[in-house]
């Protein structure tokens, strides 16, 4: 059985079992963390800023190595780059950095569509991937960012990928690290 095929076989009902992420984690400089205090921590509590790549993912209970082939199988084929996180842009209730080109992120993300269709990106609620590192949600959002912009850019090398999970009733944890390819 192929590996993609083992875990699609796997890979079903997240409901009960928590859930995963594929991210890649960004590292802001402490500079520019302070100009987030209260913002960046509350987004998602103990992940790393990131972009996310695909969420939601696999239960964690259906972790296999048939399931680390194919997802190092995949990451594999994409190259790491380098980006910038170049300007601040929101959705509702929503404040985010853009990294820019975005074209590598949208590549990961397609190709890692492809081989899980049965866990759409975001749950399927979004059309269009646009890669972004969320920094504020909810009121937090709105508050003014003039500080944060003066930072930017801010430049980075995506030369990995992590996968973290969150059990019913547990914390996130990384799980592992995929090299990208180069």
């Amino acid at each position: 059985m192929s590996p993609v095929v083992s875990a699609r076989r796997v890979a079903g009902n997240t409901s009960s079992g928590g859930h995963s992420v594929l991210l890649v984690p960004i590292t802001l400089p402490r500079g520019v963390l302070r100009q987030l205090p209260g913002m960046a921590r509350h987004v998602w509590p103990a992940v790393p800023l990131h972009v996310t790549l695909l969420y939601p993912f696999v239960a964690p209970r259906a972790f296999d190595e048939d399931l680390m082939s194919s997802i190092e199988a995949v990451l594999s084929r994409h190259p790491s780059f380098t980006f910038r996180l170049a300007r601040l842009a929101t959705f509702p209730g929503i404040l985010y950095l853009q990294p820019e080109p975005a074209e590598p992120f949208v590549a990961v993300i397609s190709d890692l569509e492809r081989t899980w269709p049965e866990y759409p990106r975001y749950g399927g609620l979004f059309d269009a991937a646009v890669p972004h590192v969320t920094i504020a949600k909810g009121w937090r959002a709105r508050r003014p960012h003039a500080r944060v912009a003066a930072h930017l850019p801010l430049s980075f090398r995506a030369g990995h990928v992590e996968l973290w999970h969150k059990g019913q009733w547990s914390p996130w944890r990384l799980d592992r690290r995929f090299p990208l390819s180069g």
